[in-house]
């Protein structure tokens, strides 16, 4: 009799295990460098549970609701893989998306080879991040710096400056975005030089030093690759010294709210840039996105916010078209999948993990008194991205 009880008991756990089991939510595993770039993590964070709220009220995916399992990666390749490794072994999450700088990014997709877990970066950045260093595992859902930099060596070009200086964060990035707008610039404009190029470690900008530097070189433009506070000292201290009066800036992503934002009313003036100008969106399903988003948040969503949004969209697609949160089956499903994203249809590339999310790129202006992108146009990345029909001309 005691043994029907304790067999009838193991059963009924088992029974209650399996029906936990499948009403358990799915996990997304998020890397978000709340530390360092708290204004970029909160409007990722913010659209990415846009996307997770948007895709629970309509069944969420596979007849389970998803949910965003948080860690903050400090800002720090070896923090960001120790909390990608916490995430997949102590949260089983089957999928990782996040880091915002390219060193974390290198670094937590060699994790994620390592940990066969499918792995996908939401910003831009490094063609490494898909090319030399790439793997199965490893997506890029936003421009990578070479198409970025070939988007802004077109529009630079137009202009007559001939005397080029650059700012380079001394890290991958600011390599990788300098080399390909200059490799870009030298087939558009064979008539351009540079001057001078200074390498700046990141938060360790020598504001008084560069600008002298700068002063002597005498640029007509100059390509500032660095950005957050070090973008802001260098800014407020070349305009002291009237470095701006005719010299052409080009500062990729400043135009971002949650970039350009922080200058407030003595933001810079008509900088060549991309950015997110979601208060002069036209086009309906990127209007709705901004409403949505701002009547969810009480705030303008920024380009990280997007960006949060359209990732959970990859990945939601990705787990619905496996039928299954087995990693290696997500993996496959990625290559190649589309979405019907607030820009329009996306896809992932099979050849390369690379999305074909675009760019707005523009100008910076001021407008009632806020700093925003003006004069600008969407570039769509499929054209720029190598094996494709369409491929923009230098």
């Amino acid at each position: 009799m005691l043994k029907r009880i304790v067999l009838i008991l193991g059963m009924l756990c088992l029974v209650a295990t399996a029906r936990a089991d499948q009403s358990a939510p799915i996990k997304i595993g998020v890397l978000t460098s709340i530390t360092g770039l708290a204004n970029q993590a909160h409007a990722f964070d913010n659209g990415a549970q846009m996307a997770v709220d948007d895709i629970n009220a309509h069944s969420g995916v596979l007849g389970k609701n998803l949910e965003l399992v948080l860690r903050d990666d400090k800002n720090s390749p070896s923090a960001a893989v120790m909390e990608a490794q916490r995430l997949v072994e102590q949260d089983k999450v089957p999928v990782l998306m996040g880091t915002f700088l390219d060193n974390l990014s290198l670094a937590v997709s060699s994790y994620a080879k390592r940990a066969k877990v499918p792995f996908l970066k939401p910003t831009g950045g490094t063609d490494k991040f898909i090319g030399q260093d790439g793997n199965r595992y490893a997506f890029m859902n936003d421009v990578s710096t070479d198409t970025l930099g070939h988007m802004l060596a077109i529009e630079a070009a137009k202009n007559p400056a001939k005397r080029w200086t650059a700012l380079i964060p001394d890290y991958e990035y600011g390599h990788a975005m300098y080399a390909s707008f200059r490799k870009y610039m030298s087939a558009l404009r064979p008539d351009v030089v540079w001057v001078d190029e200074e390498y700046i470690p990141c938060n360790k900008i020598d504001t008084g030093a560069i600008v002298n530097i700068i002063q002597r070189a005498n640029p007509d433009a100059i390509l500032a690759v660095i950005f957050g506070n070090d973008l802001i000292k260098f800014y407020r201290a070349a305009n002291e010294r009237g470095l701006f009066k005719d010299t052409l800036f080009v500062s990729p992503y400043l135009g971002y709210p949650e970039y350009l934002g922080t200058f407030g009313a003595e933001a810079p003036i008509g900088w060549l840039t991309q950015g997110f100008p979601s208060a002069s969106f036209t086009d309906p399903k990127l209007k709705d996105f901004v409403k949505r988003y701002e009547a969810k948040f009480g705030e303008s969503p920024g380009g990280g916010s997007l960006d949060g949004y359209v990732c959970v969209q990859f990945i939601a697609a990705a787990i619905t078209k496996a039928k299954s949160t087995d990693r290696e089956a997500i993996t496959d499903a990625l290559k190649g999948i589309e979405i019907d994203a607030p820009q329009g249809k996306l896809r992932m590339r099979a050849q390369d993990n690379h999305s074909n999310y675009g760019a707005w790129i523009g100008k910076t202006a001021l407008i009632n008194g806020k700093p925003t992108l003006s004069d600008w146009h969407y570039e769509n990345a499929g054209k720029y991205l190598p094996n494709n029909d369409a491929k923009a001309k230098p």
